[in-house]
């Protein structure tokens, strides 16, 4: 099936495993360009390059984590957005 997801940009949080992991599988299958947000960085990792996909390690629950992100890196991202 085709969504129409080539050359799209999807921020996938949650991305490291199960229903997040699968939600950006399903993304890159469709042709678009994922990026993975997740706590752990060792998980993520080695999710992100499963899929091809670009990892952002964060714990969305911490203030001080959320602020330290580089935020343009992650704003180029929310052109298409998956919430898992």
């Amino acid at each position: 099936m085709d969504l129409g997801l080539r050359r799209k940009r999807a921020l996938v949080l949650g991305g490291s495993s199960e229903l997040g992991f699968g939600a950006g599988k399903a993304l890159a299958g469709e042709g678009a360009t994922v990026a993975l947000v997740a706590r752990s960085s060792q998980r993520l990792d080695l999710a992100a390059k499963s899929l091809g996909a670009h990892a952002i390690a964060c714990d969305l629950s911490s203030a001080p984590e959320v602020d330290a992100l580089p935020m343009p890196r992650c704003l180029q991202w929310v052109a298409l957005m998956c919430w898992s």
